[in-house]
């Protein structure tokens, strides 16, 4: 299933499991991690409660939900973006490609309060891996395209 497929769907990933006491003993309990990603159109009530109905069949199952986020976009035709694409397209000499990915961030926080958001970010080298980086000349350009951009969508809504 590729990303696209992704993005239209419901995501689950169980990231630990745990039980027992000894590991020649039966477990006379069990923990389990997930995270559930949801996508644009559909809700966390509606999720908790398909949920909810689930576990509700399996008596000595209970829940904890430790983090709630509502799915959130940006427009891609939406004026920070086509900024954006064109200033990245002017330092990089290639046409950008707007699109959704699965990951998360904090460009939600300022959707929750009506600031269009859009994640631009550095080429990933090794990331979460030994050796790590990213380069240079890329960090400046990107610094260069964030500030020429906010500078044309502020002036454009009259902020500057």
């Amino acid at each position: 299933m590729g990303e696209s497929d992704v993005l239209r769907h419901v995501t689950i990933t169980f990231g630990t499991f745990s039980g027992g006491r000894l590991s020649n003993l039966i477990a006379d309990h069990a923990t389990a991690t997930a995270d559930i990603r949801l996508p644009v159109g559909a809700s966390v009530a509606q999720i908790e409660a398909r949920i909810t109905q689930i576990i509700a069949r399996h008596p000595g199952i209970s829940l904890e939900i430790t983090r709630r986020y509502e799915p959130s976009w940006t427009a891609p035709d939406h004026e920070v973006i086509k900024l954006l694409s064109r200033h990245c397209a002017a330092k990089f000499g290639t046409e950008p490609v707007a699109n959704m990915r699965v990951g998360a961030s904090d460009a939600r926080l300022y959707r929750q309060h009506g600031v269009p958001a859009v994640v631009c970010g550095l080429i990933s080298s090794n990331m979460g891996a030994a050796d790590e980086h990213v380069h240079i000349g890329e960090l400046r350009a990107l610094g260069e395209i964030f500030t020429l951009t906010a500078f044309d969508y502020l002036a454009a809504q009259g902020g500057v």
